[in-house]
């Protein structure tokens, strides 16, 4: 089974060759399982956001995916459990997911060469505020 993530690029009067615009991006089985729970956390919060009553809503699943699973990496106990919960990777290990976001995040910045894509998720810590170094390292 092979993946595509497309992007078009909405310039006017820009001619794009069927496929020319799209890549394939391989995943592994586990990459794949991942997707599918994207996927599936995409589709509840879209759910969710339709039902609120306002108008020209728009919200990236993906970016708020990865936040999240920035969090994972440096939360403990319930609140690890719940987030892991909420985005579909109770099964997977800290390793795996980690994997799959920087496969994913790496692959979306050259699927398109016709599309200009910058991921700015990061982190901020408050001055003097102990963070873990392995925190440190798996959010870089």
């Amino acid at each position: 089974m092979k993946y595509h993530i497309f992007f078009k690029n909405t310039m006017e009067n820009e001619i794009i060759k069927e496929n020319q615009w799209s890549q394939t991006i391989n995943l592994t089985t586990i990459q794949k399982e991942r997707a599918r729970a994207d996927n599936s956390f995409a589709l509840k919060l879209f759910r969710i956001v339709s039902k609120e009553p306002r108008n020209n809503v728009f919200i990236s699943p993906m970016s708020l995916n990865m936040v999240l699973g920035m969090l994972y990496n440096g939360a403990s106990g319930d609140t690890r459990e719940e987030i892991a919960e909420a985005l579909g990777i109770a099964g997977f290990s800290e390793t795996e997911v980690n994997e799959y976001y920087q496969q994913i995040s790496q692959a979306l910045l050259v699927v398109d060469p016709t599309t200009n894509i910058i991921i700015v998720n990061s982190i901020w810590v408050r001055n003097n505020y102990p963070i873990k170094n392995h925190f440190i390292e798996i959010g870089k």
